[in-house]
């Protein structure tokens, strides 16, 4: 039996009767999805350019870069939800329904990325008013 390219074909034994356990069923999962982000940083403030990513779900297992843009495309791909792993980072991320759609945005916070996370050597200007803030209100009470 012959297959559309954008089909995955897998079988399975189904015991219909005793005398009948090695008959085979066959499953058709139609690959009618596309894998689309647009990579962002924290309150989507700029993109991560040439970003390093994983994807994992639904049997399958891919690493790749987002684009100048911050985007990364894959497909054809079965329909529904996977795991997008960037740094130290994992985020549900669905399918989208064509090539050319709108990539699902996804902010990664800075903590996710080591390289970001690490060179941290002092605190951030928001870091030093919070505490400020926090200071000023200790002194009221």
């Amino acid at each position: 039996m012959a297959y559309e390219h954008n089909e995955i074909v897998c079988r399975y034994p189904v015991a219909r009767t005793d005398a009948d356990l090695e008959h085979f069923n066959t499953l058709v999962s139609r690959l009618d999805g596309w894998i689309a982000v647009i990579l962002h940083t924290e309150a989507e403030l700029d993109i991560y350019k040439e970003r390093e990513l994983r994807i994992e779900g639904l049997n399958l297992k891919l690493t790749g870069v987002t684009n100048a843009e911050g985007i990364f495309r894959f497909g054809p791909v079965q329909s529904g939800e996977y795991t997008l792993i960037v740094g130290d980072g994992q985020f549900v991320i669905p399918t989208v329904a064509a090539e050319d759609s709108d990539p699902y945005p996804v902010d990664a916070p800075n903590f996710v990325l080591p390289e970001v996370r690490d060179a941290w050597e002092e605190p951030t200007q928001e870091e030093i008013d919070l505490q400020n803030e926090v200071e000023d209100d200790d002194n009221e009470v």
